[in-house]
């Protein structure tokens, strides 16, 4: 059993989190650890968009929330009230197959900590092309709940190494969401909270560990934050 680490963050503030999610990558990249789990939220809204995505604006233009590039790919994310991840892995092992058998995998290990919260996750296969808006949009290996995309995620490979960012919404403004991205078809965004108010946070994490251990062979290590990867 490979060990990694799991790094619990606070809600912080929205500039930081993409620069600790490269971070982690560098640190994974640079041999420093095998491989981590960060799992964070944001003190305030902010919108995450593709490293690839071009020209987007607000529905709004008089919002005035701040806009990031991820490092990774895929449509635009309003981030209000998330479990937001970041796993990085090195080139060996359970997530050095295929682009799709990982994102598979990954759904899974989300699913079963779900489903042992007593919400009812399930994947769904489905194909469909690019959409500027990450929650438009569905895949082969698509986690839903109530027939709603409940995870994005998007990947980035480098040197063989594999960071996957995703999102799950725990809480949603619908009316923040129509203006950031107006009136989109089909669009509206349900968080888990929204739909199981008694989710708890710990008891996820417990099971999510639990996940990882089981389905991928991997003992999440918790470490305290701040952690400086590398050093």
């Amino acid at each position: 059993m490979i060990t990694w680490h799991l790094v619990l963050d606070p809600p912080m503030e929205p500039g930081e989190n993409m620069p600790k999610d490269e971070a982690l990558f560098d640190a994974v990249l640079n041999g420093d650890i095998p491989g981590g789990l960060r799992i964070y939220n944001w003190k305030s809204p902010a919108v995450t968009m593709g490293y690839h995505q071009k020209g987007f604006e607000f529905f709004d233009p008089d919002l005035d929330i701040p806009l990031f590039y991820r490092p990774t790919g895929g449509g635009a994310v309003l981030h209000v009230d998330d479990i937001t991840y970041a796993l990085v892995s090195g080139a060996r092992g359970v997530f050095a197959s295929g682009i799709m058998e990982s994102y598979h995998l990954i759904a899974k290990i989300f699913e079963f900590a779900l489903v042992h919260c007593n919400v009812s996750a399930q994947i769904q296969g489905k194909k469909a092309g690019f959409s500027r808006v990450c929650f438009e949009r569905s895949s082969r290996s698509e986690l839903v709940v109530a027939g709603k995309k409940i995870m994005g995620a998007a990947q980035l490979r480098r040197r063989e190494c594999l960071l996957q960012q995703g999102v799950l919404p725990l809480r949603t403004d619908h009316a923040l969401e129509k203006r950031v991205f107006g009136s989109c078809s089909g669009l509206q965004t349900m968080g888990i909270m929204d739909l199981y108010p008694g989710f708890g946070m710990d008891r996820f994490i417990h099971y999510l560990i639990q996940g990882f251990r089981g389905f991928a062979g991997i003992e999440l290590l918790p470490v305290e934050p701040p952690f400086s990867f590398g050093k």
